[in-house]
């Protein structure tokens, strides 16, 4: 009962973390201004209500990002990296996320708003399928437990069925 419990703690604090923000990311193409494109998607975005701010991952946190699989001394300028910016969102009054990608797409074709729903959504129906499958698992276990101490019990009668006899011809009483 206790990992039921860990799992699904865990997977709503997951939740309500990943719930407060939201990601832009704008991929580079020809004659993109990166850092001006970069700069327009944050201000369209802190426009809307409901978004408390955006912060621009900086060119060296995203080499950083990429380090595990690209190396260290990574000059970003060299690969189409996309940039990311952080859209963090007031959890009481979430923004219009339709509105905004709308609002983002004319300007910034190159652009997409990740408000992380999927992951979300997946994460929330992976914990309630481990939560069903332990309450089973608990259920099962307590199940077999009553079986066990119920047969056992019973083949405890059976084995000393000649005494219960023997005590019930002297005159002891079956409520007892």
């Amino acid at each position: 009962f206790g990992a039921v419990t860990l799992v699904r703690d865990t997977a709503s604090v997951w939740e309500n973390q990943i719930s407060r923000e939201a990601t832009i990311q704008i991929k580079p193409t020809d004659g993109l201004d990166m850092e001006a494109a970069l700069t327009q998607a944050s201000q369209i975005a802190s426009e809307f209500p409901g978004v408390k701010s955006t912060r621009i991952i900086d060119r060296e946190a995203t080499a950083r990002l990429l380090e595990p699989w690209l190396g260290s001394g990574l000059n970003i300028d060299d690969l189409p990296v996309p940039r990311l910016i952080i859209v963090t969102i007031d959890e009481n009054s979430p923004p219009d996320f339709a509105a905004m990608r709308a609002a983002i797409a004319p300007k910034l074709p190159s652009a997409s708003l990740d408000d992380h729903r999927t992951w979300v959504d997946r994460l929330v129906a992976m914990a309630r399928t481990t939560v069903t499958i332990g309450i089973a698992v608990l259920a099962l276990m307590l199940s077999a437990t009553v079986l066990t101490v119920v047969f056992a019990t019973r083949g405890a009668m059976a084995g000393n069925g000649h005494i219960i006899e023997v005590l019930h011809f002297v005159g002891a009483e079956a409520q007892f």
